[in-house]
């Protein structure tokens, strides 16, 4: 999910849009609540909405998060979607969840800029951080009890869930930092922002690495293949691109995406990966293959995509306010659920999508 700054004109449009009905409604809960909430219409603490932004999948598989406008994580077993307790209510609308790789830390992070993450044998909350603007994004060392967070004033944190405590903390974009993530061995981090480039960072110590220009606008996805060697991107500029990840060169690229690339995921076979974006399309890709298959995802378009740890499916999520399983193979769903009907208002709510 990528944030833009607002200006006149898209707030007065949002004024515009919030007076007319129904189809206003509609276009105010696709593409212009920033609007809204720069006048004071909505409040990101009571609003709810049925966009997804975030959904994540538990490693051994038995259970889906999912996470958008309201302040709740949704929690549902991968099978029947019937619904689990919540594990968090943050204090605004939820950007990101996710589990570590060993399943000890859960964690989700906020629109006003919480991140809170939880032992989940014990309950006992690990880390409770207010950072200084929105955290769209966190991803957990795959080895260590660590956790980065990455706020959109461009702040890069490493935090110690044992201990609870920040180990440090650095400048890693001028322009906003949208996307963070470990390579799968753990030897450095990858930070991404508005700036169109990867940079990697020391996990240990926050020291700057090399950046590898990506993209001609904001990085909103990268993923690394499970052994580390190729990296997926997509951007703003709607180009999926695949790069050797030792030597930074470009392998294979192309544009199908009708807008932004919202996330990307590698399947654990290593040679495929998924992408989904503002379009309403799934993407599969193949390495050295140009062009990618395609499915109609969600109605108004796809925000996350996660794979099932056995690599037979992939979970996404949208602005329906769905969540949707998918079969890797086929590229047919094999089961959805409907979030948006099970979210208490608390708030102000649209009409359903």
């Amino acid at each position: 999910m990528n944030r833009r700054r607002l200006t006149l004109v898209g707030a007065l449009l949002g004024l515009a849009v919030v007076s007319c009905s129904p189809w206003g409604r509609t276009l105010v809960r696709e593409g212009y609540w920033e609007s809204a909430i720069a006048l004071g219409v909505i409040r990101p603490e009571a609003y709810v909405g049925p966009h997804l932004w975030a959904v994540a999948v538990s490693p051994d598989g038995s259970r889906i998060a999912a996470g958008g406008m309201s302040r709740d994580v949704q929690l549902m077993d991968a099978e029947t979607g019937a619904a689990l307790p919540s594990p968090l209510r943050l204090d605004s609308w939820v950007m990101e969840v996710g589990w570590s790789e060993d399943g000890r830390w859960f964690g989700a992070s906020s629109f006003l800029g919480e991140v809170t993450v939880i032992e989940e044998a014990t309950g006992r909350t690990a880390l409770a951080l207010r950072t200084d603007d929105v955290s769209y994004t966190f991803a957990f060392h795959p080895s260590r009890p660590w956790v980065a967070i990455g706020s959109y004033d461009g702040t890069l944190r490493l935090a110690d869930l044992e201990a609870g405590t920040v180990r440090w903390s650095t400048r890693a974009s001028e322009a906003g930092l949208l996307f963070v993530t470990f390579l799968p061995d753990g030897s450095a981090l990858a930070a991404a922002g508005e700036e169109g480039a990867v940079r990697f960072f020391e996990p240990a110590s926050g020291a700057a690495g090399r950046a590898l220009p990506v993209h001609g606008a904001g990085v909103t996805a990268v993923a690394f293949s499970p052994a580390g060697r190729l990296m997926a991107t997509g951007g703003d500029d709607a180009w999926v691109r695949l790069w050797d990840v030792a030597s930074g060169a470009l392998l294979q690229e192309a544009r199908p995406h009708r807008g932004w690339t919202n996330f990307s995921a590698f399947l654990p076979d290593g040679n495929r990966w998924v992408t989904v974006g503002t379009d309403d399309h799934v993407y599969v890709w193949s390495v050295g293959d140009a062009a990618p298959r395609a499915r109609e995802g969600h109605p108004g378009g796809l925000m996350c995509v996660r794979p099932f740890p056995d690599g037979a499916a992939f979970v996404t999520s949208g602005k329906d306010g769905h969540v949707r399983i998918w079969d890797a193979g086929t590229l047919d769903v094999d089961r959805a659920f409907d979030v948006w009907g099970r979210i208490d208002p608390g708030g102000w709510r649209w009409p359903a999508p």
